[in-house]
């Protein structure tokens, strides 16, 4: 039930969408950063180490998250064979093309 009113909320907040982009990395003090099945979700597909570069697949700008975060960018991203979505707070450095 909660990935279900999760997934609902996802979907009334404003999207954009942009194609690839390039590459982020995940930042030092985010050990075991958890790469979520969809943005702005809380189950995590898994987890990716510190200091790992990551080509991001796409990126998504979720508005209306709470009055002192208006916005999150998330990147879609793919690891050991897996592809889920992490947040911009976890992210150290970004060599995006596009934005």
């Amino acid at each position: 039930m909660k990935n279900i009113i999760t997934f609902a909320v996802f979907i009334l907040f404003s999207l954009q969408s942009y194609g690839n982009l390039g590459f982020v990395t995940i930042e030092s003090s985010a050990p075991d950063a958890p790469m979520r099945y969809y943005p702005n979700g809380t189950d995590s597909v898994i987890r990716i180490p510190a200091e790992i570069k990551l080509e991001v697949l796409d990126k998504t700008v979720i508005s209306g998250v709470t009055r002192f975060m208006p916005s999150v960018t998330w990147y879609k991203v793919q690891f050991n064979g897996k592809s889920g979505w992490i947040s911009e707070f976890v992210t150290t450095s970004a060599d995006l093309h596009n934005n």
